[in-house]
Order: C-alpha cells, then sequence, then structure tokens
C-alpha cells in the first residue's frame, strides 16, 4: 500500500516523515526471532545425530594422503597440543563467516577475495513518558529508507531481544578490514552522531541520548554476492561466507545447499545452488581434490 507522509504519520505515529517523503506498507512483513531460531537449529540438529561443541576451535586441518581430514579441535586459549582433541572426516564444510580465509589457510587452500566490515547497531528507548509499548512489534513496524545519503532501517522491540527500537545502516559502517581478529568493541563517534542526528528527524519520540551500540561484523565479497561451493583446489572442501550481513535469513537454505554439495544422496529433493555463489568466479578450478510482526514501512525520499 502506497502511503503519504500525512498517512504514515497518523497511522505510525513513532515517525515523522515530511512532504518531501512517501512509504510503501507491506502488512505481511515482520522479524525473525533471531536467538528461538537459532535454539531451533541447535536441536534439530543434535535430534539428527550432530554432537555440538561451544567454545572450541579448529587449530589445525590435515588434508590425509589417503582422503579426507583430520580436524585438531581445542579451547579457543589453551596452546597445549596435548589436550587437543582430533576428528577425522571426509569432507569439511566451513562457514567461519570473518575467519574463513583463516580456516582455508590451515587446509592449504587460496583464500577468498573479502574483506570484514565491523558494523555498528544501535537500540534507541522511547523519550520518557512515552507508551513503550507502542515501540513494540504489533504496535510499530519494521521501517526501511530508502533513497537517503544513508540507508537507515530497523525494527521495533520484539520479544526477547534487545531492549529499544534498532536503527542501523546495512553494510554502512564502514570500518573495514582483511581479518577480524583487529576488530574494536569501541564505538565508532562519527557514526553514532550521524544516526543521532537521524533519529531526532525521523523518530522524534525517541531519545536519541539514551541508546546502546553494538558491533558486529559483515563479510563482504567483492562482488556482493554469496559465496556457495566446493573449493575449486579440493572439492571435498565445502564453502559457505560471504553473506554480506544478510546470511541469518537464508540459514535453512545454506544448511540445505551445503548437504547437496557435499552429501547429495542424503537429500530427498536436491537443492539448486546459484551458479553465481560458486568459488569458481574467484579461484581458477584445479581438481586437486576427491570429485564429488507488524508488518514493514519502506520509506523513500521524493527528490
Amino acid at each position: 500500500t502506497r502511503m503519504t507522509a500525512a498517512e504514515v504519520n497518523k497511522t505510525f505515529p513513532q515517525l515523522h516523515l515530511t512532504d518531501r517523503e512517501e512509504a510503501i506498507y507491506q502488512p505481511d512483513g515482520g522479524v525473525t526471532y533471531a536467538d528461538s531460531a537459532r535454539t531451533a537449529f541447535f536441536e534439530a540438529a543434535r535430534q539428527n545425530g550432530a554432537t555440538l561443541l561451544f567454545s572450541t576451535v579448529a587449530k589445525a586441518i590435515h588434508r590425509q594422503p589417503s582422503g579426507g581430514f583430520a580436524v585438531d579441535l581445542a579451547a579457543p586459549d589453551d596452546p597445549s597440543p596435548m589436550r587437543r582433541r582430533r576428528i577425522v572426516c571426509s569432507k569439511v564444510v566451513v562457514t567461519t563467516g570473518g575467519w574463513t580465509n583463516d580456516v582455508l589457510k590451515m587446509v592449504g587452500l587460496c583464500t577468498l577475495p573479502m574483506r570484514v566490515t565491523n558494523e555498528q547497531p544501535m537500540y534507541f528507548m522511547p523519550r520518557d513518558g512515552e507508551d513503550v509499548a507502542a515501540f513494540e512489534e504489533g504496535a510499530m513496524p519494521v521501517f526501511i529508507f530508502r533513497g537517503f545519503e544513508k540507508e537507515y532501517y530497523g525494527i521495533p522491540t520484539v520479544k526477547g531481544g534487545e531492549c529499544g527500537v534498532k536503527v542501523a545502516v546495512h553494510q554502512g559502517c564502514h570500518d573495514m578490514m582483511d581479518t577480524p581478529e583487529g576488530r574494536t568493541k569501541q564505538e565508532n563517534a562519527q557514526f553514532t552522531a550521524d544516526t543521532q542526528k537521524w533519529v531526532r528527524r525521523f523518530f522524534p519520540r525517541l531519545d536519541e541520548c539514551r541508546y546502546s551500540a553494538h558491533r558486529c561484523l559483515y563479510q563482504m565479497t567483492a562482488d556482493r554476492e554469496f559465496i556457495v561451493g566446493c573449493h575449486p583446489e579440493c572439492t571435498d572442501v565445502i564453502v559457505a561466507t560471504g553473506f554480506c550481513g544478510e546470511g541469518f535469513k537464508f540459514a535453512p537454505w545454506v544448511g540445505e545447499a551445503c548437504v547437496q554439495l557435499g552429501f547429495p544422496e542424503r537429500m530427498a529433493e536436491a537443492v539448486k545452488v546459484p551458479s553465481e555463489f560458486t568459488l569458481s568466479r574467484f579461484v581458477p578450478s584445479h581438481r586437486t581434490g576427491s570429485e564429488g510482526g507488524g508488518g514493514h514501512v519502506y520509506a523513500q525520499s521524493r527528490l
């Protein structure tokens, strides 16, 4: 539904648009409860025989002369090789986000052209005297702003989530690095100031001074497309990464795609992996391995 600024302001008084803006309202939009979804994934994995190891890192991955891999696991800060646990497997699935290239180096494979960005989502509380319930899911829509200098988006306060209205810029806080090891958890002061100014402009009932700021990592590919496929230098290594901040909502498909690539005989129905996601667009093929809510509001500038 197309809405004028006046209609938006009347229907959703939490927002404030001017006559220079208009919106598209999508009533069947909403959000996914991330923590609940992750817990459901864990439970489904356990029920299907998976062993989940938390606070555990891969210290080394060895390609075996006879095929397959030996993976040495340990606690993150344990330097002793004597306390490592070794797992022998036929294939390795790498879904390690910003650490993907570190894992590929362990296996002796060429790395991928990715950069890591340290994004900064923020959560703003209502001003004193405002009805807090008006900023919760069901009363307030998800919002996405297009056509502005910075394209902000956000969600209302949701069940089990952070307190406050989320406000962020998708791929907008360009603290870039090659590896996440050097990341900071401190605020980006300029981004904070810009976001506070934006909140004052479009959400005057939120208190721009009462907020919490977080940092999270995006894995950005050179062409902004996902990476899902077998590594051309060793097709027993399946890689899923480079989701550019959009991977979570595709997690069920990504999991099925990885099974399709590594163990197609286990799939009741084949999963198609788009050709533009393959690693071969970055890595020449050598074949050295084994063959094998409350709706959405989209606001836009009319200028």
